[in-house]
């Protein structure tokens, strides 16, 4: 599978009114030192998969909303966590980040 493929699919993870940041997916997949990659990956969503894969409930580590793709833009990404139920400030900040951040299982935890 393609790095673009594993990263939809850890999104996909991603439960309804929780966020993650670009540095969890990464970590998740083994490579800690690419969130970058994990936002292009994101990126180069077309607007049929975006439709399956909740890019929206990815920020950056500071919980700060960033922008993606032509078809989508901070206020969208707003509206969509908002409509879950995350609360996001007028500077587009996730309110109360730590408490809403979900942290992947663990490959342990995964297992069995």
């Amino acid at each position: 599978m393609a790095w673009k493929d594993d990263v939809w699919a850890a999104v996909r993870l991603v439960p309804k009114g929780r966020v993650v940041a670009y540095v969890d997916v990464a970590t998740f997949l083994g490579h800690p030192r690419r969130p970058r990659q994990v936002g292009n990956a994101l990126a180069a969503l077309d607007e049929a998969t975006a439709k399956i894969v909740p890019w929206q409930r990815v920020v950056n580590a500071a919980g700060y909303l960033s922008i993606r793709g032509d078809f989508a833009g901070k206020d969208t990404q707003k509206a969509r966590l908002i409509g879950e139920g995350v609360d996001v400030d007028d500077d587009y900040t996730v309110v109360g980040f730590a408490h809403v951040r979900w942290r992947f299982p663990l490959p342990d935890d995964v297992a069995g």
